[in-house]
């Protein structure tokens, strides 16, 4: 049976599927069986839909009973009996002589089976007129996502736009799907109208578009665009202020109940395919996916290819022809059948390529433009493009030139009207005639997005204008629109909140890394790029901003020195959340040498600071214990005020900390917590969550709970959804301390302490696997225990953090020890023994044995390190 909807959808074809769903529904067996013919009815899709926006569980066989229920409350106003004995019978489970009996019915049974009949007929006539309803109304809907049409026939391409759809809507065919093929070849297009059939014939009346940016720079912000954009484009989804995990799980969640077709453009524009289509894969079924891309792309799961070739010369002479009489073009309207067959020779069957020839022949004669390209003997297809597009360019107004310049700072997904007119500087009748004529050269494309209508450049066109040699005049041009896109977004950031730039990332990332390709507007890009580091550091974006600040100092001039100290800071801090901490100190290292070339006693002192969190991630507490004394005594010194000495004085407590040294760590915090007025939020949240990790290791359980609370307040008054995520994984440490899982469970479960989520920082991640699997472990849960331990050792292990290694170890020792593998914990319980003598960690190991997770008659340490062995036993 059809996973998706077929066109022909009467009532013959109804009825059987409502007769099936009654019948598994009487026999409760709705999930185990085949429901594919539930997935075709939208009034189900309906029902789940309004479960999933009430933030309730989403089950087919609840979505079902509701509809059923809801007919059967409708029909008791025509046929009160009918509606009764389909309530008794198929929803509370009743037999008919049951029925007869209880209810006293003075028909017989025979009568009464009878009439059961007829109201499932009647039932199934009552669905059918909402089904049609829902039907209609999902048309409308979906009519306005459909692409807009930048052409108004397609030529060549029945026969791929027949199998593609075959494919698409066979119920037995592949989740993944992609189209491959040059490009110029109009694979966008075809998919297009594919897309308008299937929903014209309703055989799809759910489906998505997105386009990959040419920007993705990493698998983790390829796959944060996808899922922020099937958010905004899924009604059931709530997107504004919605954490991006709980995001995630909605779409995911979404997805999975409801057939969707997916078509994602532009693959070609991210090398690593082989991470997403896995990732994709998790998502279907039944929800399919369509890759457009120029190569094929890898993939671990079965996936069906298909590669679209030229069109044929015959529907080729029918596309020159057609597109001259659209543009009035004389000479080729009444050409021979010779001229165009030459037309093909050249070009051969490539769409794009003929739209931009005969747009030339617009300009020139057409045996002599033909002439001229035969005796040059383009064979190179792309540089036959430049060709072309710098002879149409030609000839173009100055103003239209410009607009098409300024054009290249659009996003794969185009810029809207307000953007155009900003960076153009253009009054309206300006850019809007330039786009016009932009448009009408095949320049310039557009598609509707969220409801808006966005203007972007082919990707052909665009390898063209990066390559173009720009005259001096074009160059200032260029930049000048680069600048007042600069000013512009200069002026918005002030007041970002970050679901603004969450809509608008894609808009500053692009603007941001051109403008740091030219001199004129590198420091005004590099400001920008400060400025947000705050939502970037909190948000998602945090490994693309670490990208453009990386590509700011590879841009950078020495002219501006206070500007690369901030860039190698910044750059610094989120290398740190990369856990690329040799990159980090190399970074730390210049922003040293900047500001005592600048003899900037207070940024010498930020610096030493940022090289003690530095050497602490490397362990080279002496080191870090060095540079963090050094900020102190330069920030008392010249008595700053009290943020600078908060900060070195959590990075002086987390070195202590680490290095097993517990009560100086105190010392510092309380220090610290002195200090606290005119404190950000953000500064005051980590110090608590450090607190609270070092009061817990001196057994001072209720402070450390204390603690741990005061640094959620703080977290959630700063926004910051790093400073919420430590926060909350310290709190409930806290909480599994004093065996409160009912407190541990709630933080848990929450949406946001998903640590599979790509866009959460390695290390925090691990720590939330470890909680996770500690509050399992207390549950008596071993087998689940194990599964979020080693998800948490394997993160720890990437980023050598080696006394959280000895404890996820120790309590995945204690996991196996309860599914009775002794060899396996013993040999857990050694590592862990192995490692922290090896580091003379008498501290952590004192701990792990006091806190219960280290057995101390289990301990076999060696002769040599007998004085461990007895502080141990103290």
């Amino acid at each position: 049976m059809s996973r998706v909807i077929p066109s022909a959808f009467t009532k013959e074809v109804f009825r059987p599927i409502i007769v099936g769903t009654l019948d598994a529904l009487r026999q409760r067996q709705l999930l185990e069986t085949d429901h594919a013919a539930l997935k075709r009815l939208l009034l189900i899709h309906e029902q789940c839909a309004i479960a999933m926006r009430q933030q309730q569980t989403v089950s087919l066989h609840h979505a079902a009973e509701t509809v059923v229920q809801n007919g059967i409350q409708a029909l008791a106003s025509r046929n009160t009996l009918g509606a009764d004995l389909l309530d008794l019978y198929y929803l509370q489970g009743y037999t008919i002589q049951a029925i007869r009996n209880n209810r006293r019915y003075k028909e017989s049974v025979a009568t009464l089976r009878r009439r059961r009949i007829e109201a499932v007929v009647q039932l199934a006539d009552l669905l059918y007129l909402e089904e049609v309803a829902v039907r209609q109304s999902a048309l409308e809907a979906v009519a306005d996502q459909l692409p807009l049409l930048n052409y108004d026939r397609i030529f060549g391409r029945n026969a791929d736009i027949a199998t593609i759809s075959e494919k698409l809507c066979d119920s037995d065919s592949f989740w993944l799907q992609n189209l491959t093929g040059m490009g110029g070849l109009g694979k966008s297009a075809v998919v297009h109208a594919t897309m308008r059939q299937l929903v014209a014939s309703q055989r799809v009346l759910h489906f998505v578009w997105i386009d990959i940016e040419l920007d993705v720079r990493s698998a983790e912000l390829l796959w944060h665009s996808i899922i922020t954009q099937l958010a905004r484009a899924l009604p059931t989804v709530a997107s504004n202020g919605v954490p991006y995990q709980q995001l995630e799980r909605q779409v995911r969640q979404t997805l999975k109940a409801i057939p969707y077709l997916i078509v994602i453009d532009n693959v070609e524009a991210f090398d690593d395919t082989g991470e997403l289509s896995q990732r994709l894969y998790a998502l279907t079924n039944p929800t399919r996916f369509l890759l457009i891309s120029r190569q094929e792309i890898a993939a671990t799961q079965p996936i069906w290819r298909y590669r679209l070739q030229p069109i044929s010369p015959l529907a080729a002479e029918s596309f020159v022809r057609h597109r001259a009489e659209q543009l009035g073009i004389v000479s080729l309207i009444a050409a021979e059948d010779t001229i165009l067959k030459r037309i093909y020779a050249l070009v051969s069957g490539h769409p794009q390529a003929l739209k931009l020839f005969i747009q030339l022949c617009g300009y020139f004669d057409v045996a002599a433009v033909l002439e001229e390209f035969e005796t040059a003997q383009t064979a190179d297809l792309e540089a036959l493009y430049n060709d072309i597009f710098q002879r149409i360019l030609d000839k173009q107004e100055h103003q239209t030139r410009q607009l098409l310049a300024m054009m290249r700072l659009a996003p794969a997904v185009g810029l809207p009207l307000d953007l155009i007119k900003v960076y153009s500087g253009m009054e309206k009748r300006d850019y809007w005639a330039g786009l016009k004529t932009l448009s009408r050269i095949s320049f310039v494309e557009k598609q509707k997005l969220n409801g808006k209508t966005l203007h972007y450049v082919h990707s052909l066109t665009n390898c063209f204008l990066a390559n173009h040699q720009q005259s001096s005049e074009e160059k200032t041009a260029w930049v000048d629109s680069i600048m007042r896109g600069c000013l512009y977004w200069q002026a918005q950031i002030v007041d970002m909140q970050p679901e603004t730039f969450a809509a608008n990332h894609l808009f500053l990332a692009r603007l941001i890394r051109i403008g740091l390709s030219h001199t004129e507007t590198w420091e005004i890009s590099s400001e920008i790029a400060l400025a947000l580091f705050f939502l970037a550091e909190n948000g998602s974006y945090w490994r693309e901003w670490l990208a453009i600040y990386q590509l700011a100092l590879q841009e950078s001039t020495p002219r501006n020195a206070p500007l690369l100290l901030k860039l190698h800071s910044r750059a610094a801090n989120l290398l740190h959340m990369a856990n690329r901490y040799d990159e980090a100190l190399q970074h730390e290292h210049h922003a040293l040498t900047v500001a005592e070339q600048l003899n900037d006693i207070k940024a010498l002192g930020r610096h030493h600071v940022h090289l003690c969190i530095t050497h602490r991630y490397l362990h080279n507490f002496e080191r870090a214990q060095m540079h963090g004394e050094t900020a102190l005594d330069i920030f008392e010194e010249l008595k700053l005020p009290n943020t600078f000495s908060v900060v070195a004085l959590n990075s002086l407590g987390q070195a202590a900390y680490y290095r097993g040294d517990f009560v100086k760590a105190d010392g510092y915090y309380r220090r610290a917590a002195e200090l606290h007025e005119n404190v950000p939020d953000s500064m005051l949240s980590r110090l608590y969550s450090n607190w609270a990790d070092t009061l817990r290791a001196l057994h001072q359980s209720a402070e450390a709970l204390k603690k741990g609370q005061q640094s959620v307040r703080y977290a959630n008054a700063s926004k910051g959804k790093t400073d919420f995520l430590l926060s909350q994984f310290l709190l409930c440490e806290c909480y599994l301390d004093q065996a409160d899982l009912h407190a541990a469970y709630q933080i848990i479960n929450s949406a946001e302490f998903d640590y599979t989520s790509l866009s959460i920082a390695p290390e925090i991640a691990a720590h939330i696997a470890k909680t996770t699997g500690r509050y399992y472990l207390l549950q008596g849960q071993p087998v689940q225990a194990i599964q979020h331990l080693e998800a948490a050792l394997v993160r720890f292990d990437n980023i050598a953090h080696l006394v959280s290694v000895a404890e996820t170890k120790v309590l995945l020792a204690h996991a196996y020890q309860l599914l009775s593998e002794e060899a396996m914990a013993n040999q857990l319980r050694q590592s862990v023994q192995h490692a922290l003598v090896t580091q003379k960690s008498e501290s952590w190991m004192r701990l792990f044995v006091k806190r219960g997770v280290l057995e101390e008659d289990k301990l076999r340490l060696q002769p040599r390190q007998s004085e461990i062995a007895t502080a141990v036993r103290a």
